[in-house]
């Protein structure tokens, strides 16, 4: 049976083995998946291809699944030089979702800059892209990133103050913040739970790798296998792998009300053979979630 609350990222597949791969997923109960937009050229210089983009979605429909997306990586809204083009790439991505039946994308915050006028032109691009997507019946989630204070975050869906635009909370990103800018996780998810209507699911072991702040290209160096037995940094492990405490973070999501999907959001080449139980993981969770929470309010 496929629960369609808890889903998976789709790692690089070759167009002509999705259909297999997303059988797989099924196979190990996993009802939804989340696609990254930039695995497949759906945009090329901001320009939608129609055509590829609806022989995509034949492959999609067909498959029985429900689908998030995930923005290219790269598209950045403080990029001053190449605004016009980041922001027609965005608001591309949209409508590529919208013809995918994709309810969801996601974005990313990054750092905020001390400039007010790259920060304004932020907010103004995604207020344009909220618009946007609530035409098209899409929801935009802006994604918390160890780089920066999830209160950024908060405060930058309330100034979009659109419905159609709130926060992907990311469980792993936030572990590591908590520790490097010293502050009660658990408390940090509950004041993000009125905000979350998407979810990521992202272990690791708590441990800040300052590169990622100091120096980008030599974080990028640091092989993945490397981080992953030293725990350095957000190497998305599975849910429950590492040490955020899982059960917890989804009872205060469910506990405010929170009914989008939870994406588990990890290194899927690294831990082939995990899915079935770790899907279970998660819908147990969840079901035990609500069942406490409608204990206490009946």
């Amino acid at each position: 049976m496929l629960d369609k609350r808890v889903g998976i990222n789709l790692p690089d597949t070759p167009l002509d083995t999705l259909a297999r791969k997303l059988e797989h997923y099924a196979r190990a109960g996993f009802g939804s998946i989340e696609i990254n937009l930039g695995m497949y050229p759906f945009i090329t210089c901001g320009k939608i291809h129609e055509g590829y983009v609806r022989s995509f979605g034949n492959i999609l429909r067909s498959s029985g699944l429900d689908f998030t997306a995930h923005i290219v990586e790269g598209l950045d809204l403080r990029n001053v030089a190449d605004y016009d083009l980041h922001k027609t790439v965005l608001l591309s991505s949209v409508e590529v979702c919208a013809m995918l039946g994709m309810k969801h994308l996601t974005v990313h915050f990054e750092k905020k800059s001390l400039d007010y006028l790259t920060e304004h032109a932020f907010v103004e691009g995604h207020i344009e892209a909220a618009e946007k997507a609530a035409s098209l019946n899409v929801k935009i989630g802006i994604e918390n990133i160890e780089v920066d204070d999830y209160r950024n975050v908060i405060d930058c869906v309330k100034k979009v103050n659109n419905k159609a635009f709130g926060m992907t909370f990311d469980t792993g990103h936030m572990f590591l913040t908590s520790n490097y800018f010293h502050f009660d996780y658990l408390e940090a998810v509950k004041e993000c739970a009125p905000y979350v209507c998407h979810v990521h699911l992202s272990d690791n072991n708590g441990i800040y790798e300052e590169l990622r702040m100091t120096n980008w290209n030599d974080y990028k160096a640091l092989s993945m296998p490397y981080r992953i037995a030293f725990g350095r940094g957000d190497v998305h492990l599975p849910p429950y792998w590492g040490d955020i405490p899982m059960d917890e973070v989804i009872t205060i999501l469910e506990g405010h009300g929170f009914d989008g999907i939870y994406i588990c959001e990890y290194n899927v080449e690294y831990f082939a053979g995990c899915e079935s139980e770790l899907r279970q993981k998660v819908s147990e969770a969840i079901r035990r979630a609500n069942t406490e929470k409608n204990g206490i309010l009946g």
